[in-house]
C-alpha cells in the first residue's frame, strides 16, 4: 500500500487509534463467543494449522485462535489496536484489507468480524480477492459484518 492513505482508511485509522485502550476492555458478545467458539472446533476438526486475521482489533479473537495452537497472523489498519494485539503476544502488522502483505495459499483459514464493512463498494471486491488469493483453496472464510457496540 502506499504511504499515503485514501480519505476513508485514514478516518478509520484515526477512530480506532483513539479507542485501542477502551475496545481491549470490552466484552464480545456471547452470540459471537459462540460463533467463533464453534469456528475453532470446525478448524481443529480439519487439523487446519495457520489462521489470518483481518481487522484484529485489539486482539481478543486472535489470543483465542492462538490458544487452541493455530499458528495466528493479523492484520489490522489501525497502529493503535495492531499495538494492543502485539501487547498480549500476538503476530499483528499495520495493513488494509485491500493490500495483505502476504504471499499466495499462505493460510489454511481466515477470519474478518466487522472489517470489510468499513469498504466502500468497490473496495470490497478487492479486499475479497486479496483474502482468497492468501488462503489456500477450499478453506474456511469466515466473515461478519455487522457493526454495534459489542463487536
Amino acid at each position: 500500500m502506499t504511504a499515503q492513505r485514501p480519505a476513508v482508511e485514514q478516518d478509520l485509522v484515526t477512530y480506532y487509534d483513539s479507542k485501542a485502550t477502551s475496545r481491549a476492555q470490552r466484552e464480545l458478545s456471547p452470540e459471537r463467543r459462540a460463533w467463533r467458539a464453534d469456528y475453532i472446533q470446525r478448524l481443529v476438526r480439519e487439523r487446519r494449522t495457520t489462521i489470518l486475521e483481518i481487522g484484529t482489533g485489539p486482539g481478543r479473537d486472535g489470543e483465542a485462535f492462538a490458544s487452541v495452537g493455530l499458528r495466528y497472523r493479523g492484520v489490522d489498519l489501525s497502529s493503535g489496536q495492531a499495538a494492543e494485539a502485539r501487547s498480549i503476544g500476538l503476530d499483528v502488522q499495520v495493513a488494509s484489507a485491500l493490500d495483505l502483505p502476504f504471499e499466495r495459499d499462505s493460510f489454511d483459514a481466515a477470519w474478518t468480524m466487522s472489517t470489510l464493512m468499513h469498504l466502500h463498494t468497490d473496495g470490497l471486491p478487492r479486499a475479497l480477492d486479496e483474502i482468497t488469493r492468501v488462503v489456500r483453496p477450499a478453506s474456511p472464510v469466515a466473515i461478519g459484518v455487522w457493526g454495534a457496540d459489542e463487536d
